[in-house]
Order: structure tokens, then C-alpha cells, then sequence
């Protein structure tokens, strides 16, 4: 009988179980679909980054350290200091064709990436060459009125540096890619099937459903955040900068990033990869099922949007429009059990916190499983699982409120930059990631002055706060909103 069993084989399941293999134990990792498979879930974080680089380090997986960095993950990437328009006319990196859309022909040249991790792959399909990157340098929002063009040089552009150069920034990751190449190194073959978990052994759930157990989940209006979504990959569209003319300083090319539309229905990301592949998805305020006519309705309103999509193309995977009626989910309780915050609950994509939740769970998982080694597999902690999602949910829903005013939003928004900049740098997994006082009190204030039908001391609520977080650089009338002393590395 196994030791322990891993269900769910997403990145974050997978380097668990490499993990307790790498201790000794006998795991099994047990999923129901294979790999390459398409997934969301595609953008880290200095947060998240650091949190990885210390598991691999502390725990030896070397084989994912370099993923940790866009230069590692893709060598030639400049250490340079990049602030200004260094963007402009930058050349693009070739295409690296994924696992799912690779045919290979003789005497090609290794894709610009890390050569030797192909190499060491061993070429096992899905992981024949590295995976598919794209370059983070931060967060871009840009706030659209349908009824005229973004000020993108007047207060409808926000910018939030994550890293001062290409080399040492956070990256997008292909999941498909990713995914197949974490399960290809780690050494525990990968059970396809739909297995019941047995009694008897301990079981680790990282499906991301929270429907592994038969757990109660709280009632609706816990919710402060109620949004649903529309999302898939698309080639062919045009870049933020080819459909604006954005003047004067900034810290990173705007295209570089997370970045956010900010729109009257909700919000959409979009986020790049370097084989050309982008990520697309829209948000809607409230729950209900949602199409890609909806998607392509909300777009030819907004004409910044119409130009970008006038030549986007559904890549072949995932071939369509995935539709989510309502993105929120949070169990009641864990009851004692070992889940991933993706199990345990989600509330939105907005600020990309998914990942670094999840990581840090598995250096909490990793330092007992290491503390044990040598006896009986561990009881993992639970983890402040509702705390981190409570306090996501109320700095999420702050921004969707805030969406429509930037002054309003760029206060909003600063309240995560600050949790994250108060723990990206010295990480500690044992503690809830992102919940910082300071910050948790003023997105209370903040929530309680817009249910008064205020919002003018938003900015002084969110100034304090960001203070008391020892963060000095924010609310810089001189830096138009485009904020470069926010970067981590």
C-alpha cells in the first residue's frame, strides 16, 4: 500500500508528490486526464516565484528552479535595467511551438529556451523541448469607456512594476507545457483513472474542484466577489502599444504583463507568450452563463478592444470558448484535510494570487513531509486557507467596485500591491500569505465607505495603510500612475 496519494496532477500536485518521493516515500499520483491538457492559471508572481525557488532549492527539485525567473526559463533574456521605452522596437524572441502544436523536423534548432532541460526530458512527448514562457514584467490596467478611447497618457493607464529587467522578472506559463514537464521529471508515474480515495491512507487533494471530499461549502452570500467568465487562447492579437500611442515614461513594455482591461462589465486579462499565443478571458460582474457571443458583444463596444481582436484567431487548443457561470467556490471547512487553496476555494483571477497561495501550501506540505522523512508519511497541516481567501475576496471585490473610476481603482489596487511587496521578498509559507493588518483594516474602511456612498477618502484610506506597510512609493503624482519602485527584483 502506498504511503500517501496525490490526487490531481497540476503543477502544484506534481511537485508535491515529486517531494515525498524525493523524502522516500512511495506516493501515487492519480488524475483523470493525461497530459498536455489545456489549463488556466498562467501567471506568477515575485511572490509565488521566490516561494518556488525556495522549495526547489530546500528540497531538492532542481529540475523546476528554472522557472522561477523569465532568464532562466528562456536564456539571452536581458539583466539590464529596462525603464523607460526600452520596449520600443525591442526584436521578439523566435517561436517556441508547444508540445501541442509541435511537429518536429529534422535538423531543427533548439527553440530559445533552456537546452538542457530538453535534453534531460529524455524526449518524453509533451516535454520534447522546454515549455512555452511569456514574459511578466508587471501589471498593466487600462480603463475603458466605450463611448471614447482609453486617456492611456491621462489617468487611464496603471502600471505596477514587478522586476527592473527582463532576466529576473516573473513569467506566464503555458500550462499545457508546464504542467506535462513537471510530471515528465518528477519521477512518479502519473495513474490515469477515476479512483475513489481509499481509507486508510493519507490522501492530498490538488484537483483545483474542491469535490474530492464530500464537503459542505459556505452559503452564497459569503461572497463579497460574484463574477463569472469567458476565457481561451488566441493568436493574431494586436499588442496594447500598436492600439495606443502611450507617451512618455514606463517602467516596462505595457504588453509585458498581466494585463487588466478594466471594462463597465467586469475586467479581461490578457497574457503573452512568446510562441505568439495569448490568453484571453473576460470577467463578468455577477454570476450566469456567459458565451463568446457575450465575449465578442463586450469587445465591439470598446474601441481599443476591436482593434486588438480585428485578426484574432481560438488557438486549436482549446479550440473554443470556455465558459464559467460563476468563478467563486469556498468550502466551509477543510475538515482536517490536506488541500491546495485552489481546493479549498477560488475567488477571481483579478491580481494573479492563485499560484503563490497554492506554492506556498506545498513549502508548508514540503517542510513536514522533510521533518517526518524516515517514519510514518505525516499529517499535513491544514493551512489558513479561509483567512488567505477571505482576504482576497475583499481586495477582489474592492477592484471590481472601483473599476470604473481610476483615482478609486489605483487605491484599490494598492492595497495587493502592498500586501504582496510586505512578503514577496522574505517569504514565510508558515504564516497566511498576503494578509497584512494594515491592509486588511483599510479594505474593511474602504468597503464601509463606498456602502456610505462615499469614496473620496479612498485614497487617504489606502495612503495609510501602504505606509504602515513601509511602502513609500505609491500615490507618486509625478510618476503618472506608472509606478517602476514597486519591483521586487
Amino acid at each position: 500500500m502506498a504511503d500517501a496519494l496525490v490526487f490531481g496532477s497540476g503543477f502544484c500536485g506534481t511537485l508535491t508528490a515529486q517531494i515525498a518521493k524525493r523524502y522516500g516515500y512511495d506516493v501515487r499520483l492519480i488524475d483523470r486526464r493525461p497530459h498536455p491538457r489545456f489549463a488556466i492559471g498562467e501567471s506568477t508572481t515575485p511572490l509565488g516565484s521566490n516561494l518556488l525557488a525556495s522549495i526547489c532549492e530546500e528540497h531538492n527539485v532542481p529540475e523546476l528552479r528554472f522557472l522561477c525567473e523569465y532568464g532562466t526559463a528562456t536564456p539571452g533574456a536581458s539583466r539590464q535595467e529596462t525603464v523607460g521605452d526600452d520596449f520600443e522596437g525591442r526584436p521578439r524572441l523566435p517561436r517556441s511551438l508547444s508540445p501541442c502544436e509541435r511537429e518536429e523536423t529534422p535538423g531543427d534548432p533548439p527553440a530559445a529556451s533552456n537546452a538542457s532541460l530538453a535534453t534531460a526530458s529524455g524526449g518524453t512527448p509533451g516535454v520534447d523541448r522546454p515549455p512555452t514562457v511569456g514574459l511578466k514584467r508587471g501589471f498593466t490596467y487600462v480603463r475603458h469607456d466605450p463611448r471614447r478611447e482609453p486617456a492611456v497618457n491621462d489617468g487611464d493607464l496603471l502600471m505596477f512594476a514587478a522586476s527592473s529587467a527582463d532576466a529576473v522578472s516573473d513569467t506566464h506559463w503555458l500550462r499545457a507545457d508546464v504542467d506535462a514537464h513537471a510530471v515528465a521529471v518528477a519521477g512518479v508515474p502519473l495513474e490515469i483513472g477515476d479512483v475513489r480515495p481509499p481509507n486508510g491512507v493519507p490522501v492530498i487533494d490538488a484537483t483545483g474542484g474542491g469535490k474530492l471530499f464530500d464537503l459542505p461549502a459556505v452559503p452564497d452570500n459569503v461572497f463579497r466577489t460574484r463574477s463569472s467568465a469567458v476565457y481561451t487562447h488566441v493568436r493574431g492579437l494586436r499588442r496594447l502599444t500598436d492600439c495606443c500611442d502611450v507617451r512618455g515614461g514606463v517602467p516596462f513594455d505595457p504588453d509585458a504583463a498581466a494585463v487588466h482591461h478594466l471594462l463597465e462589465e467586469g475586467w479581461m486579462w490578457q497574457l503573452r507568450f512568446d510562441d505568439g499565443r495569448v490568453s484571453v478571458g473576460l470577467c463578468f460582474e455577477g454570476w450566469g452563463d456567459r458565451s463568446e457571443a457575450d465575449a465578442r458583444q463586450v469587445i465591439a463596444r470598446y474601441p481599443m478592444l476591436r482593434r486588438q481582436f480585428a485578426d484574432a484567431e481560438v488557438c486549436e487548443s482549446p479550440g473554443r470558448w470556455i465558459t464559467a457561470p460563476r468563478l467563486q467556490r469556498r468550502l466551509a471547512d477543510a475538515g482536517g484535510r490536506a488541500m491546495l487553496p485552489s481546493s479549498f476555494g477560488f475567488v477571481d483571477p483579478m491580481h494573479s494570487t492563485g499560484l503563490a497561495l497554492n506554492l506556498a501550501q506545498v513549502a508548508r506540505w514540503a517542510a513536514a513531509i522533510r521533518d517526518a522523512a524516515g517514519g510514518p508519511f505525516p499529517r499535513l497541516p491544514v493551512g489558513p486557507l479561509a483567512e488567505e481567501q477571505r482576504f482576497v475576496d475583499a481586495v477582489v471585490s474592492l477592484a471590481y467596485r472601483t473599476r470604473r473610476d481610476m483615482t478609486a481603482f489605483e487605491a484599490a489596487a494598492s492595497l495587493h500591491v502592498a500586501a504582496a511587496m510586505s512578503c514577496e521578498n522574505t517569504p514565510d509559507p508558515q504564516r497566511a500569505q498576503l494578509v497584512t493588518p494594515p491592509v486588511v483594516r483599510a479594505a474593511e474602511e474602504m468597503h464601509a465607505a463606498l456602502d456610505g456612498g462615499g469614496g473620496a477618502e479612498l485614497t487617504a484610506i489606502a495612503t495609510a495603510a501602504v505606509r504602515e506597510c513601509g511602502v513609500e512609493c505609491l500615490f507618486d503624482p509625478a510618476v503618472n500612475r506608472r509606478y517602476a519602485a514597486t519591483a521586487a527584483r
